[in-house]
């Protein structure tokens, strides 16, 4: 722990009846918010001596308890194991992002780096490659081994890489003569592998923006991004294999699709029916069984989980109903994805049971109507607007016998100290401690005796103005007169593509059944309905069908004149580094324009005095008439040159108006 309070509070913790009460018999647990879980989950692991499995209903669950797992245990010690927003029926590759994080997440798990995986239920349905088998995949290099170029570009094809020009985003490789330039997932930038013949002499960081060379490595691992092999000869095995399962009498759209795995070696969504031709598969629960000791699995609100687990499973069902019922290509929902029984199951079987989330709102008017490990623990309030509360607050805290914690980032630390000392609220073991870390909600644990505050829950933080909806389309309608087919537009989430056509979809003869996924429900209103929207074309020939009631989300391109723009990938991560470098840009400039202002306000002038001889000279050999604007013009520049602190005025009109005239 980074902070000697949380180990003072840590032993306190171990010491009180409900958790000793958790360590004997696990079970069920009680009024345990989400942070304090982490808490409480941290410890019981390092006890057992066992790896901590957290399967919460929802992402932002996870993220909750990842944020309070990061602050109580090692920072590097929780991984978050994410899932596709899809099910493996949909047509569509699954994101990059995803694909990178769940790659470097099941590193983590084979390898035993990871102490804590915190997932959700739609994770657990996945099918994973076996832990030896995924350690295949992971390829090591290290200067002085030998690395035949060809082998190496095979196997990144083969895992999920694209060859590209210049590598700028993860899953990038590129070769120029003897040198591989690779972004493998989990890495912060490109590394660049200089070979001689087949001998790798160094790796190197580089700069994806420059493509200049930087710091040197002693060895780089490079994850897959395919969890599964996915070459040419992959392909044309999967063909072989679906031929077999589903026949010769195939209808067009499934001849096509195995078609374009013989020739193409793809077709849209493939990567899904990989599971098909390994060996063997785990699910997430296997894939960490391989270590010293079996996890310890925490299943938190299992009413929650449970409806999760059957919202997925109605899902697969549901979409394998419909491919079949229109020709498309399918095979049954046991075959890409663990059953759901087999899901259930697991969760079942966890050994902690985190129940009645919501504190007061239990069935015996106690705030929790199951038995079990009782913390009696609740989230603490927010005080925006409210901070002449929060003195009070602490002094119950206080007088109950209760440490006050606020964990704060390094960087606002003195900011809330500034804060408290205004309210005369003490900071110290007598009122107030103020840790190093990031919190977004806090809690009060009576069995540990504390109240912990996050920062935020004191200061909100800024929210962007939303505007009216009447002007939603205003921006983007009024350069769509000129717009053409071939131009360039950048999308809000995936940045800059070209615009290929306005068209429609389902209608006539196809219906909702022609629509593709995303567009699906918008079709299905009636049987012939069309559906308006918007075609861009983005890197490696992906294609965005844009509903137009979502064309605010598009605005036209604007850059130097003759020069294309490079296409973002879909899905990839170019545009959000280019809109992080472009923040980070601005951030930097407001704090150039605040310093610059900040010496304005303390700078001191010459004051000119009111009236002079050589003004009224100046204002009697004038002429012309100066018109009321300029009257109050002149009058308002003279105050400001009465004053000792230096002119801050921008004067501005039409040509002709007479601004020379005021000014002089």
């Amino acid at each position: 722990m980074a902070e000697l309070a949380w180990e003072d509070l840590s032993r306190t913790l171990r010491s009180s009846a409900p958790y000793k009460s958790l360590l004997q018999g696990l079970g069920d647990v009680v009024r345990l918010p989400v942070p304090a879980a982490a808490w409480v989950g941290e410890l019981l692991a390092r006890d057992l001596k066992r790896p901590l499995l957290v399967v919460v209903p929802r992402e932002a669950d996870a993220l909750m308890w990842m944020e309070a797992a990061r602050l109580f245990g090692r920072e590097d010690g929780a991984v978050y194991f994410p899932a596709p927003s899809l099910t493996p029926y949909q047509e569509t590759e699954t994101s990059l992002q995803v694909r990178a994080q769940e790659s470097v997440a099941l590193d983590c798990v084979t390898s035993g780096r990871a102490v804590t995986i915190v997932t959700t239920p739609r994770a657990l349905f996945r099918r994973l490659p076996a832990p030896e088998a995924f350690r295949r995949a992971v390829l090591a290099v290290k200067p002085g081994e030998d690395h035949a170029i060809e082998s190496l570009t095979r196997h990144l094809a083969r895992y999920g890489y694209k060859r590209t020009d210049l590598v700028y985003e993860v899953g990038d490789f590129a070769v120029r003569g003897g040198i591989v330039d690779v972004f493998p997932p989990g890495e912060d930038a490109p590394v660049r592998l200089d070979l001689f013949g087949d001998t790798v002499e160094s790796i190197r960081w580089f700069d994806p923006q420059s493509q200049r060379s930087e710091d040197t490595l002693d060895g780089i691992r490079i994850l897959p991004l395919y969890l599964f092999p996915g070459g040419a000869e992959d392909a044309a095995l999967l063909a072989e294999l679906l031929t077999e399962n589903l026949g010769t009498d195939l209808g067009p759209q499934e001849a096509e699709a195995i078609e374009g795995l013989r020739n193409r070696g793809e077709f849209p969504g493939w990567e899904n029916y990989h599971p098909l031709l390994a060996a063997r598969t785990v699910a997430l629960t296997g894939a960490l069984t391989g270590g010293l000791a079996s996890p310890l699995t925490w299943a938190v609100d299992p009413p929650a989980l449970e409806a999760e687990v059957s919202h997925h499973a109605e899902r697969l069902e549901g979409d394998y109903a419909a491919r079949v019922e229109h020709g498309r290509l399918a095979v049954p929902p046991d075959s890409l994805e663990q059953p759901a029984q087999q899901v259930r199951e697991a969760l079942e079987a966890a050994a902690v049971r985190l129940r009645d989330l919501v504190v007061g709102g239990g069935r015996d008017g106690h705030g929790g109507g199951a038995a079990g490990a009782d913390f009696h623990g609740t989230l603490t309030d927010l005080f925006h607007g409210q901070l002449p509360r929060f003195p009070q607050e602490v002094a119950t805290a206080r007088a109950r016998g209760e440490r006050c914690l606020v964990v704060v980032s390094p960087a606002h630390r003195r900011r809330i100290e500034e804060l408290l000392e205004g309210r005369e609220v003490p900071l110290g073991r007598g009122g107030v401690e103020l840790v190093t870390g990031e919190l977004g909600r806090g809690f009060r644990l009576p069995a540990a005796g504390v109240v912990v505050y996050g920062e935020q829950q004191l200061l909100p933080q800024a929210k962007l103005q939303r505007r009216p909806g009447r002007t939603r389309y205003g921006p983007f309608l009024s350069g769509l007169r000129d717009l053409k087919v071939g131009d360039y537009v950048v999308h809000v989430d995936h940045g800059i593509g070209q615009f290929v056509a306005l068209r429609s979809v389902g209608g006539d003869g196809s219906g909702a059944g022609g629509l593709p996924p995303v567009l699906r429900e918008l079709g299905s209103q009636s049987a012939a309905a069309e559906t308006e929207v918007m075609e861009i074309a983005y890197a490696s020939g992906k294609r965005l069908l844009l509903p137009l009631s979502r064309i605010d989300q598009v605005q036209k391109y604007s850059g130097i004149e003759g020069v294309a723009p490079r296409l973002d990938q879909l899905g990839g991560t170019s545009w959000n580094r280019t809109k992080a470098r472009v923040k980070k840009g601005m951030r930097d400039m407001a704090g150039e324009l605040l310093k610059l202002y900040a010496e304005r306000q303390v700078a001191r002038a010459p004051a000119l005095p009111a009236d002079t001889d050589l003004l009224h000279q100046f204002e009697a050999a004038f002429a012309y008439e100066e018109s009321p604007d300029q009257l109050e013009a002149i009058a308002t520049i003279r105050e400001d040159l009465q004053r000792e602190r230096p002119m801050d005025r921008l004067l501005c009109g039409d040509v002709g108006y007479g601004k020379t005239e005021v000014a002089m």
